[in-house]
């Protein structure tokens, strides 16, 4: 399915009410290496926007239950956030 998932189809599916810009990725694998050891790593990261902060928000495309799983990310500070939203709530708001 992530075959077929292109920028257009990709932006059509994603909520987005942050006021941030996201750029598209389109990443099949995205790891993190924390400076603690920890690893972490996103399939079907599609979306990234970095913060002046350095923090990392990321919307990656769940083919099984066709949404996002959306993480923020401090990489800086080995930590990191996961969430699902359901269905018509923006995978970001403000």
């Amino acid at each position: 399915m992530l075959e077929e998932m292109n920028e257009e189809k990709a932006r059509k599916l994603f909520r987005n009410e942050s006021g941030l810009e996201f750029l598209y990725i389109g990443e099949s694998l995205r790891e993190y290496h924390f400076p603690n050891g920890e690893e972490l790593s996103i399939d079907n990261a599609l979306f990234l926007n970095v913060s002046e902060s350095g923090g990392h928000r990321v919307a990656a495309y769940n083919e099984h239950f066709e949404t996002f799983t959306c993480y923020y990310i401090k990489p800086d500070k080995s930590w990191h956030i996961i969430w699902e939203t359901m269905d018509d709530v923006p995978h970001f708001s403000k």
